[in-house]
């Protein structure tokens, strides 16, 4: 949950009684803008009234606190808000967003101590752990995976760790292949594994990719390796950007399907077995999935869950008010999805990088993506391909869509 005074506003509707300051004075008026795929207009009013919004049931009131526009529904009771862009206003560059459930703040949260390992061969991770607390929570999968290496091949590991809440100490033992959770909050807004399964759901779901003039070769290519694990694609040539066209096509086919499934033109599944990996993984935990990204050019802090493979269920998008997939100011395409489900205590499940052909650009604090890169399950088992930047030479993607379809890869392999 971000920081802004949403507890102050849910215990105190006159708080937004006050009179308007300056800078809220500054905002009063129209705005036009994106709310998800539809175009709609918002009004700020004087009297701290706010009116015509299209996803909300109006009237309502409204505030700017700390670089937010906060608004209440007084009918139902409803929270909302918006962080204010570097471009001075809110709507379209940054859509409004509902709270659903607002936690009590959470202790200060240290860690003090953390080794991972078994008998006499043990590891430091106390960095690793502090760099995964997010909002004074924690929520960490204890395996090999997650710390990146085995510090006792053969052996039954386990995490000890010794931390602090507002100055009192706790120690905890947690077994390999369990979670250590503190002030985990009832649905958590940190990262979660993305568990391989090889079980089909018997959903509506849809599988579409995006290409233009100058990747149509590189579209032929793609649905050959779909074709060779048995599912069909719906390939749609494209002249927009590709969250403007993500956004175009579920205004016009979104009735048609409950779940869906992107792919990057240049992207593919490795095994037969991704695709119910991402549909279990979206349809029965109801939240989104993807291939972990990072827009360095904006921020170089938040992972979210990347286009180049991408799950949603379409009941939950509705549910967070249908974010835009255009990018934004804060926001790479698609990144909005990531973002309001954070800031709505939703999981967001990520496929990290196994193996990276040509490492280029940072994921993380430890991480790194690059050109071929081959994401993965919790336990390590390829399930997607991106080769990235196909529009400068497509070789790299051609090369191994060729391995897959004459059955070489290792990655189709059990």
């Amino acid at each position: 949950m971000p920081d802004l005074p949403v507890f102050i506003a849910a215990q105190n509707p006159s708080w937004f009684d006050v009179p308007l300051d300056e800078k809220e004075a500054s905002l009063v008026g129209e705005y036009h803008g994106w709310q998800g795929p539809a175009l709609e207009k918002v009004k700020l009013q004087e009297n701290r009234s706010i009116t015509e919004w299209g996803i909300i049931p109006i009237p309502g009131k409204w505030r700017l606190a700390k670089g937010f526009l906060v608004v209440w529904i007084p009918e139902t009771n409803g929270l909302y808000f918006s962080r204010l862009s570097r471009f001075g206003h809110f709507y379209g560059d940054v859509p409004l967003r509902r709270i659903r459930n607002i936690p009590s703040a959470p202790k200060k949260l240290e860690i003090v101590k953390a080794v991972y390992g078994g008998k006499d061969r043990w590891h430091d991770v106390a960095s690793l752990l502090d760099s995964r607390i997010v909002g004074n929570r924690l929520n960490f999968g204890v395996n090999n995976l997650s710390t990146g290496f085995d510090p006792a091949p053969g052996i039954i590991k386990s995490l000890r760790v010794k931390y602090r809440l507002d100055e009192v100490e706790f120690d905890e033992e947690i077994k390999e292949n369990s979670f250590f959770c503190v002030q985990k909050l009832e649905k958590s807004n940190c990262h979660l594994p993305v568990v391989r399964s090889s079980t089909m759901p018997n959903l509506r779901y849809r599988i579409v990719t995006f290409f233009m003039d100058n990747t149509m070769e590189v579209a032929k290519i793609q649905k050959k390796v779909f074709d060779k694990f048995g599912y069909r694609i719906d390939q749609v040539k494209t002249f927009m950007k590709h969250g403007i066209a993500i956004d175009d096509y579920l205004s016009g086919h979104g009735h048609e399907f409950d779940h869906l499934v992107l792919f990057d033109v240049d992207s593919i599944p490795l095994h037969e077995d991704a695709i119910p990996t991402i549909l279990s993984n979206i349809a029965m935990e109801d939240r989104i999935v993807g291939a972990a990204a990072q827009s360095n050019h904006i921020s170089e802090d938040h992972p979210f869950a990347g286009m180049s493979c991408f799950g949603l269920p379409l009941r939950l998008w509705d549910d967070l008010g249908r974010p835009s997939f255009r990018s934004s100011d804060r926001s790479d395409t698609g990144e909005e999805l990531t973002w309001a489900s954070e800031e709505d205590g939703i999981g967001v499940a990520l496929m990290w990088p196994g193996a990276i052909e040509s490492p280029k650009w940072k994921l993380s604090k430890d991480r790194t993506v690059g050109l071929g890169t081959s994401f993965v399950s919790e336990d390590g088992i390829p399930l997607a391909y991106h080769a990235f930047e196909c529009r400068f030479g497509y070789q790299r993607f051609v090369r191994k869509c060729e391995e897959i379809v004459s059955g070489k890869n290792s990655g189709e392999q059990r």
